[in-house]
């Protein structure tokens, strides 16, 4: 891609993003229940997550996490990207956290345009349920613990612009800036 603008056009005429403004991403999402794990409907919500992050970044080189409700399930459920491959979350929570971080901040949701710096837990501890049914936990990195974080607000009906410090928001110059930003340990 030529640069975000050319991106963002892309995004919203080709996949089914809910963008910043959308009703669904400010209410709370419901809880993935025990039979819609069984009856696969989970793993149809969790096909249909993976199915947009890769195309997204196939054709952007960007994207690392994704709410259920950016693409219009308004369920606990969130898919986190990493150097392993999609891996899914079904209702997940933080059970515990340390350390604070500073970390640039950029949404999907935004088309990927807006960028800003916001203050999270340096690693956190999570709790969720596996597609088939199993309570697992993760300690996470904090990378790991950034993604789950902002994907996690999204389901609580919050965006990143909400966390955003004041004065930091600013265009995003490309992929790259997304991808590699420069996260600071700060307590």
């Amino acid at each position: 891609m030529k640069n975000n603008l050319d991106e963002a056009k892309w995004l919203i005429a080709n996949l089914p993003i809910r963008l910043f403004g959308d009703p669904i991403l400010n209410k709370r999402c419901s809880v993935v229940t025990k039979k819609e794990i069984q009856n696969g409907q989970a793993k149809k919500w969790a096909d249909e997550l993976v199915s947009f992050l890769k195309q997204y970044r196939q054709k952007t080189g960007a994207g690392r996490g994704l709410a259920a409700n950016q693409i219009g399930i308004p369920k606990r459920m969130v898919l986190v990207w990493l150097d392993d491959g999609p891996n899914i979350y079904i209702n997940p929570k933080v059970i515990s956290s340390e350390g604070k971080g500073l970390y640039p901040e950029s949404c999907i949701s935004a088309a990927s345009l807006i960028m800003g710096d916001v203050v999270r837990p340096w690693r956190a501890s999570f709790g969720y349920t596996s597609l088939d049914g199993q309570k697992k936990s993760l300690k996470a990195d904090q990378m790991h613990t950034r993604l789950l974080l902002h994907e996690i607000d999204h389901l609580n009906g919050k965006i990143c612009t909400d966390k955003y410090i004041s004065g930091t928001t600013r265009l995003v110059g490309g992929a790259n800036e997304v991808l590699r930003p420069k996260i600071k340990k700060i307590k």
